[in-house]
């Protein structure tokens, strides 16, 4: 029976011995753990915050694209009511001569009509035009 008192006695001191060892290596490995889970979070934000970075110049970039397409759109507009009336006029312009030079009914119906939608197409415009200038946005030229 002594031997086993001796015995127990030195498994009870290894293991008051091993205790705080073990729970060392255990709060060791939790803290780099810890650590771990930490730096995953910090490499986390930081692409979050990249793409949001990202997203914003994104936005930005198509911001300023958007605004060159309206800048474009207003001009080929511009562009084609102007061609258009050019177009009209010259139209009308050579009707009317033809049903003077003629006197054909049919002629002069033709150029009455040229008259008629160069006359609209113009109303329409200077609509526009008179829009555009109360806007602040109209440039007559």
């Amino acid at each position: 029976m002594t031997a086993f008192i001796e015995e127990s006695s030195s498994l009870k001191t290894v293991l008051d011995f091993l205790q705080p060892l073990l729970l060392s290596v255990v709060a060791i490995i939790t803290a780099w753990g810890i650590s771990l889970a930490k730096a995953r979070g910090d490499r986390a934000e930081q692409k979050a915050e990249h793409v949001a970075e990202v997203a914003a110049e994104t936005a930005q970039t198509t911001q300023e694209q958007n605004a060159q397409i309206l800048k474009t759109t207003d001009k080929v507009h511009v562009l084609v009511n102007s061609q258009m009336g050019q177009q009209l006029m010259m139209y009308a312009i050579t009707a009317r001569t033809l049903a003077n030079l003629t006197k054909d009914p049919e002629h002069i119906k033709a150029a009455d009509e040229a008259d008629k939608k160069l006359a609209q197409h113009q109303l329409r415009q200077s609509l526009v035009d008179d829009k555009e200038v109360r806007q602040g946005g109209g440039k007559l030229t």
